[in-house]
């Protein structure tokens, strides 16, 4: 496993800027003296996918489901973006999925979560009673403010549990069971990492370091949430080209991107921006965070320009590479998620911050009219990380505790 020093060696400070540095080998200064045990919570393909990556980077895993589930898949397959045939092929380390999850739970030193956030609060009332003090947490695929969301909902059942919570950005664009083989798409090269404070990200990023390729760490999960723009870029993307009625041919993002949509999306990249230093905080830009996370070519290929277009080209490309054609449905599902799981939140802390963000609104709103929805009373908010009744500073010094 990979992870960038420089980075490492912020976590007493502020991270200015994320740059694109060589990557060494931390594990042994972050690995435990014993072999820690790790469980992966099964929820659906993407936690499978996981728990593989465990397995292939040499850790041995345990998986475990709340209910009853089919078998494993027999095989896993990591495929590159628009590879028809895969990079790496495997078998799977399991092929039951247990079911004990008060021995398993007990068992491990770390539990790894891929659940929707929007869902924590009914999931942590399941299975905290089998929680034991200094697990360490990992929540995978985490949208902005997870781990504080995911503590909160662990104080709201009354449990006083020190645990170490970490969230990871997201590791791959696809997961998805085909004819008995579990094909990962887009595994990403660098996964941005954060924790709700210092000590627990120092206890449990030997965690992380065993799934992820490269972590690159943020200040804080404010940080960390912002600058994940793909959560952004994607319903603002899918949005403009649904109002052209193309959805047979979203797929060809190349048919419908405009300079218009590229001014839309330079905008809400400046109003992403300004959140972020109402924060007191510091973000990359949309086309710097997509070369470094969302698109793996390195920058001699993609080129060092900060031209929006050629890397919302590419991001484009990826939303449906595991799809054949686009069905309407699928463009719902995309565009639906991000906007609860995240640009509700973002809105949030606008609303807080009383700074105005009138793409990001916009985007929410056509969202609204477009999907007959109502994302305010599913949307996730401040109070969902227990932050009601906290000003900016309080906030800001409640993130980099």
């Amino acid at each position: 496993m990979l992870i960038s020093t420089p980075a490492i060696a912020s976590s007493t400070g502020s991270v200015s800027s994320i740059t694109v540095r060589p990557y060494v080998s931390l594990q042994s200064e972050f690995a435990p003296a014993v072999t820690t045990r790790m469980s992966v919570l099964i929820d659906g393909d993407a936690a499978l996918a996981v728990s593989c990556l465990l397995a292939q980077n040499g850790h041995s895993v345990r998986v475990c489901a709340l209910n009853k589930t089919t078998q494993a898949p027999a095989e896993y397959e990591i495929r590159t973006r628009h590879a028809s045939v895969g990079s790496f092929r495997g078998k799977v380390p399991y092929r039951s999925i247990e079911t004990d999850i008060e021995t398993v739970f007990y068992e491990s030193d770390a539990l790894i979560i891929s659940s929707p956030a929007t869902g924590y609060g009914a999931l942590v009332e399941k299975i905290v009673s089998h929680l034991r003090h200094q697990q360490t947490i990992l929540l995978v695929n985490a949208p902005l403010g997870a781990g504080m969301q995911f503590a909160h909902a662990v104080k709201s059942t009354g449990a006083d549990l020190q645990l170490n919570i970490i969230e990871m950005g997201t590791l791959f664009d696809c997961a998805k069971v085909e004819a008995d083989v579990l094909l990962i798409t887009g595994l990403r090269d660098n996964v941005s990492v954060s924790a709700n404070k210092r000590n627990e990200m120092r206890r449990g990023l030997f965690v992380a370091n065993a799934v992820a390729k490269g972590l690159v760490p943020s200040s804080n999960s404010i940080e960390r949430g912002l600058s994940d723009v793909e959560r952004m870029l994607r319903p603002t993307l899918l949005v403009a080209g649904m109002l052209g009625g193309r959805d047979v041919s979203l797929d060809n993002i190349q048919s419908w991107l405009n300079p218009s949509l590229v001014s839309i999306v330079a905008r809400l990249d400046a109003e992403i921006q300004g959140l972020a230093r109402v924060f007191k905080g510091v973000v990359p830009s949309f086309s710097r965070a997509l070369r470094e996370f969302a698109i793996n070519d390195p920058i001699a290929d993609i080129g060092a320009s900060e031209e929006l277009e050629p890397l919302l080209l590419k991001l484009g490309q990826s939303m449906f590479d595991t799809a054949d054609g686009v069905d309407l449905c699928t463009v719902n599902q995309f565009v639906k998620r991000d906007i609860v799981e995240t640009l509700m939140l973002i809105a949030d802390f606008a609303r807080l911050a009383r700074y105005q963000m009138p793409v990001l609104q916009s985007v929410i709103q056509l969202g609204e009219v477009i999907l007959g929805s109502e994302f305010a009373k599913e949307g996730r908010k401040l109070e969902d990380l227990g932050l009601v009744g906290f000003d900016i500073d309080e906030i800001v010094e409640l993130f980099n505790a």
